[in-house]
């Protein structure tokens, strides 16, 4: 055996176990990076969980209180008429869009269709939860909680109870109710800070 031959011998070992500690390493790595992110989404499908049982009750309570309060043509003033709270009736959709449409066409738009969108966003905030940043998950689980508050009226009695006006002179809004509220924030939420995409601090071996 020749010298060049005898000396590569320590260099192709010691090679060897870099390699080995290399996919090692990046093994560790990459089971670390996934156990984080399953932690990550565990933690904020429970966050959006607790959203949408608290703003579902609180949405229910309220419109069952506005159905039993506020009879008919009674009206609750707050702030110099800045909050007036009235029972409405609503067939249509968020600020009684779609109200003039037939019966059949709204069973279409508002229940079919929102129930459609409702199941895929669930599954969307499902499958990016654990690398979206917190806006993301706070803004959708918003807005899939106040679309199940509207659609369990729909189904129930198919009108929406609404019993809230803001507005000051002739600056008013349309009637609305609490998971419209949760609707509109959550489309802010996610137009304005939601990123599908959140920067992660990874844990991992250093080469």
């Amino acid at each position: 055996m020749s010298r060049s031959e005898t000396d590569n011998t320590p260099l192709d070992a010691d090679a060897l176990r870099a390699a080995q500690f290399s996919d090692i390493s990046s093994g560790l790595n990459g089971a670390l990076d996934s156990l984080q992110a399953t932690q990550r989404k565990r933690q904020r499908l429970t966050i959006a969980f607790v959203f949408f049982v608290i703003i579902n009750v609180v949405d229910q309570m309220t419109k069952q209180w506005a159905r039993v309060t506020l009879q008919p043509f009674t009206e609750l003033t707050y702030f110099g008429g800045l909050i007036r709270l009235h029972h409405s009736e609503n067939p249509g959709a968020f600020l009684s869009l779609g109200a003039q449409l037939g019966e059949h066409l709204r069973l279409g738009i508002f229940t079919i269709l929102v129930c459609v969108f409702l199941i895929w966003a669930t599954w969307m905030l499902i499958k990016k939860a654990a690398f979206a940043n917190w806006s993301f998950v706070i803004g959708w689980a918003l807005l899939i909680s106040g679309g199940v508050g509207n659609v369990i009226d729909r189904v129930w009695k198919s009108t929406v109870t609404d019993f809230m006006v803001m507005g000051y002179g002739s600056l008013q809004t349309g009637v609305f109710n609490v998971a419209d509220m949760a609707i509109m924030f959550g489309i802010l939420v996610v137009l304005v800070w939601g990123r599908e995409q959140a920067p992660q601090e990874t844990i991992g071996f250093k080469r």
